[in-house]
């Protein structure tokens, strides 16, 4: 199933730079260590601002084995990115009966510091 991204907000209007990182399993204990993951895409995107969403546009899916786990690692270069607050008592985000996508952490750049429930 091919994944496309959406970034929660950048906290400016400029052209940013993005790099996105897959890790083939969950992200607990790797989030400050860059060993397992890989770099699936990385270019520029115009930030929409505040409280706009902005769209990423991935230049080759990301495809996902039926009943696998793997994480994802969007960040801004310049560090700009604006994550939402999780919910401690909802792990799930959102799902259907393909794909099930779960809240996890909220990373700076690169792989530093670490909030989790983002």
């Amino acid at each position: 199933m091919p994944w496309s991204n959406e970034l929660r907000h950048t906290a400016s209007n400029a052209n940013e730079r993005y790099e996105i990182w897959r890790r083939d399993d969950e992200y607990y204990s790797y989030e400050n260590d860059q060993d397992g993951w890989t770099m699936v895409s990385c270019g520029t995107v115009a930030g929409n601002g505040l409280y706009n969403q902005t769209k990423i546009a991935l230049p080759v899916p990301i495809y996902a084995q039926a009943l696998s786990n793997f994480s994802l690692y969007v960040t801004l270069l310049s560090g700009f990115i604006v994550y939402g607050r999780g919910n401690e008592n909802e792990i799930v985000n959102v799902e259907n009966d393909d794909l099930m996508i779960s809240q996890g952490a909220a990373v700076s750049y690169p792989f530093y510091a670490l909030s989790h429930n983002r």
